[in-house]
């Protein structure tokens, strides 16, 4: 069902997942049929911008573009799954987004489609003067420039890092960079300017040809005058990450704490956006009109009196989910993450705990256990979290039980043990694989599954290996009956059990799936990497285009029509109606 060591995403985020009416993204509507929509994620966003129209767009890690409308954050569909560095447009029927590996795409009104690879190295910085003038600039000093026709690369000498550029005219451009460069393009040749800094340039913005701010390491902000550059006071030794304004006395600059800078034409001053998370980006059309971004998702908005956080998310890897009800759903993930849903909003709970946890299951609002690495266990009684003696030293990777006197926990290494309602015990492993899912239908019906192919069965009596599919890493399993179990992983291929034999039913196209979930023989879910969804009606799999690119680990529901899933940076997909 998940990875044998997840990777850790970024950071956490405590308190309150929204501020006011939860927001939703939008990921497939179908009328009033139930569709898959993205709840929550903490995917970083590392820049936006907002359209002459008003549209804000933002971009990110794992191919993610927003764009907002009708209050609502909603996904586009974009061709890959690369990172987003920045995003720039000159309307909201043309815009142009750049990747960590040097590719560039473009929004044309109606898709996202690849229009430039260079040579590999990260693209950092967009800007054009118009839709016929853009450039790109990124690792190595690589300049690109489209004249409304082709892309090209622009010679330019100085072997710098550079992370944005901006300009007034055609002979006029400046970017900026790594070792403190700003370089200025005069319609002939890139020359380095005098800073007298040494620190990293983030960001650039200009009112006119004398007002041009930059932004950089350890709180640097750089103002041109038109004559030369000099250092501004800016009283703080954050990173400062991006930087816009409306005039040359109203100018915003976003930090990594979270906080955003102002300039009134004589000093800077600090406000709080209502985040603590990084911000990486920021952009608007008025004084009463800017949105800024930055880690786990966030986007908050400033509408001339105030910042108000728009969406705010967790961010840790969530591995498994499970619920008592429709309105009391809980998923687990990164380092002692658990997130609770109460029927209106997802919210964290600290549980007090660092530990990754990576399975989730319960027989009742009350009874609920939780394992993770190193054979940590954890149960809810209704009034508190309380860690268990699991008798296992290795990483729990599924818990399942018939009942509160009948949970097994397996995970790494063939590691099996049992709770009997009053204590653990460690029972004797029937491999040396790990084990990454157990379902049953009932306490002497059991099945795990695990890598090589494992397929452990329990009849009451005692485990046998009912079938080695070699080479097959086993990472889910679930049954419709008895005689009709589902056991998920690589290459393609579900495995189904009909009461007396394995067998494999290819068809979902999918490469890795992690998780299975369902409620009958001809409705069942599984999840996989990449933003994977499959359908099977009982007859074929069906692939959900999602528009996510965001690997999925786990999957659970409380109907046909209430299906959540769970996956990496705090991903929180749901089936259900409108």
């Amino acid at each position: 069902m998940k990875f044998l060591k997840p990777v850790l995403a970024v950071v956490f985020l405590g308190g309150l997942l929204s501020c006011g009416e939860p927001q939703k993204l939008i990921l497939s509507p179908r009328g009033g049929e139930p569709y898959w929509r993205l709840e929550i994620t903490g995917v970083r966003l590392n820049d936006v911008w907002v359209s002459p129209e008003g549209v804000a767009y933002a971009a990110g890690y794992n191919g993610a573009i927003l764009y907002f409308e009708d209050s609502l954050w909603r996904p586009m569909a974009v061709p890959t799954d690369d990172d987003f560095n920045c995003l720039w447009g000159y309307s909201a029927e043309g815009m142009y987004a750049a990747t960590d590996r040097g590719v560039i795409y473009r929004f044309d009104s109606l898709a996202w489609t690849y229009v430039l690879s260079t040579a590999g190295y990260s693209l950092n910085g967009l800007w054009g003067l118009d839709s016929n003038l853009v450039f790109a600039v990124g690792d190595h000093g690589v300049v690109y420039r489209f004249n409304g026709q082709i892309w090209s690369q622009m010679y330019n000498p100085h072997n710098v890092a550079l992370q944005d550029i901006w300009g007034t005219a055609t002979d006029n451009l400046y970017a900026v960079g790594s070792n403190g460069a700003v370089l200025h393009y005069d319609g002939y040749n890139w020359n380095r300017d005098s800073t007298e800094t040494s620190y990293l340039l983030y960001g650039i913005w200009g009112y006119d040809e004398n007002n041009i701010f930059v932004c950089g390491e350890w709180g640097t902000i750089l103002h041109f005058d038109g004559s030369g550059w000099s250092a501004m006071n800016t009283n703080t030794y954050f990173f400062i990450r991006d930087i816009w304004g409306t005039a040359p006395d109203n100018v915003y600059a976003v930090c990594a704490d979270g906080s955003v800078m102002r300039y009134d034409g004589a000093d800077w001053t600090f406000s709080e956006s209502g985040s603590s998370n990084a911000l990486y980006g920021i952009d608007g059309t008025s004084l009463y009109n800017i949105y800024a971004v930055g880690s786990g998702a966030t986007i908050v908005h400033y509408d001339g009196t105030g910042w108000n956080v728009l969406h705010e998310r967790i961010a840790e890897d969530l591995y498994d989910v499970w619920g008592s009800d429709p309105d009391n759903i809980y998923a687990v993930g990164n380092n002692g993450a658990v997130l609770h849903y109460d029927g209106v909003l997802w919210r964290p709970i600290d549980i007090g705990l660092e530990q990754n946890l990576i399975s989730i299951w319960g027989t009742s609002a009350n009874d609920i256990f939780v394992g993770g690495f190193d054979g940590m266990m954890i149960h809810y009684d209704g009034s508190g979290w309380t860690t268990m003696s699991s008798k296992l030293s290795v990483d729990i990777l599924e818990v399942w039980g018939s009942g509160p006197d009948d949970v097994y926990a397996v995970g790494v290494s063939g590691e099996m043990a049992r709770y009997d309602g009053t204590e653990w015990q460690r029972l004797e492993p029937q491999t040396e694989n790990n084990l990454d899912g157990i379902w049953g239908s009932d306490a002497d019906n059991v099945f795990v599954v695990g890598w090589g192919g494992v397929i452990l069965h329990f009849d009451g009596a005692g485990w046998s290996e009912t079938q080695t599919a070699a080479g097959y890493a086993f990472r889910g399993v679930w049954g419709a009956a008895e005689n009709d179990i589902f056991a998920v992983g690589p290459d393609s291929v579900v495995y189904n059990f009909n009461g007396s034999a394995w067998f494999g039913v290819p068809g979902h196209n999918a490469e890795i799936l992690n998780a299975v979930y369902g409620f009958s023989a001809t409705d069942i879910w599984a999840v996989g990497v990449d933003g994977t969804i499959v359908h099977y009606n009982g007859s074929t799999w069906e692939s959900v285009f999602t528009f996510l690119y965001i690997t999925l680990n786990g999957i659970w529901g409380t109907s046909a029509d209430n299906v959540i899933a769970v996956g990496r940076y705090g991903s929180v997909l749901r089936y259900a109606a409108p």
